[in-house]
């Protein structure tokens, strides 16, 4: 899934360039309705095929998978931008931002559907022995990150376009970056809040992050921006990258994370998919999260981890 990021896009660029160089072209279609055509099916084609073996494929995730995959193709159905920006290379952002924020969201939605209707008693009727591996809420954290990257990036361009064409700001990459830095922190700790222990010291390293975050590159480009264009346009876009970056890896870094699931100081069970405690209850059914594992296997885990 990391290697999407970078390779989805880089295929996508390059398919629609030689389609166009070849005059493979669609009627209708230009160069970016194109690459959005080509991103968007090159994204879930390889998503699912990551992830295919991890799905309980009910009909009703099948279902919904379908309708959810509308979401990443509604740009290049629809293309147009959502409001009639002035200038060409402005419209094109604003159609790119879009169809970014719809690759995002599709990841977040089909992290909804393919893991998370257990409460909804979807596989209740499934034998264990059929049911595909568990999903760890790490491992859907994860992904849930890498569905961030191009929802941000696409938030990245619509806001530009709104501060510039809609609101009309004079200092755009400034008032850009606040707005998607603060967009950007929000969505991060939303993803990965029950997952860390929010000691003093990690709520007070967060607070000092975000304000270094924000603080720094709003100014440099504040600067950059009264000094003018020519080379100095490039790093408008440098400084948002490092500035998220540097905020990941921060929080990597002072985040103290939740014990894992099973740990060899626990005195009893937990549930092989959220970790909560099952002892002393009756069945093996998890009160949290649904999930069902049999005694082999809570055993088999509890060994394994002591």
């Amino acid at each position: 899934m990391l290697a999407m990021i970078a390779i989805v896009p880089t295929v996508a660029f390059y398919a629609a360039y030689l389609c166009d160089e070849m005059n493979w072209k669609v009627s209708g279609f230009d160069a970016l309705r194109s690459t959005h055509a080509i991103f968007a099916f090159v994204w879930v084609v390889s998503t699912m095929a990551i992830w295919r073996t991890l799905v309980l494929w009910t009909l009703g995730r099948k279902w919904l998978t379908a309708l959810i995959t509308i979401v990443p193709f509604a740009q290049m159905i629809f293309a147009r931008p959502l409001w009639n920006a002035s200038g060409c290379m402005d419209q094109d952002y604003l159609r790119h931002g879009q169809h970014e924020i719809g690759i995002g969201l599709w990841v977040w939605l089909s992290i909804w559907v393919w893991w998370g209707w257990e409460k909804w008693n979807m596989n209740n009727q499934v034998e264990p022995s059929a049911r595909p591996p568990s999903v760890s809420p790490t491992a859907k954290r994860l992904v849930a990150s890498i569905g961030s990257f191009p929802a941000i990036v696409g938030a990245f361009f619509v806001t530009a376009v709104f501060l510039d064409d809609v609101v009309g700001l004079p200092d755009r990459p400034a008032s850009t970056y606040a707005c998607t830095a603060t967009l950007a922190i929000l969505v991060w700790i939303i993803i990965w809040r029950r997952s860390v222990v929010w000691s003093p010291r990690a709520v007070a390293w967060t607070g000092v992050s975000v304000f270094v975050l924000l603080a720094i590159p709003i100014t440099v480009l504040h600067y950059l921006f009264q000094l003018g264009g020519g080379p100095l346009q490039a790093l408008f876009l440098v400084v948002p990258i490092i500035g998220w970056g540097l905020w990941m890896a921060l929080t990597v870094s002072y985040w103290p994370a939740v014990p894992t699931a099973t740990s060899a100081h626990d005195d009893g069970p937990r549930c092989l998919k959220c970790g909560y405690m099952l002892k002393g209850l009756c069945a093996t059914r998890c009160p949290e999260c649904g999930d069902e594992p049999t005694l082999d296997e809570l055993w088999a885990a509890t060994v394994g981890a002591v």
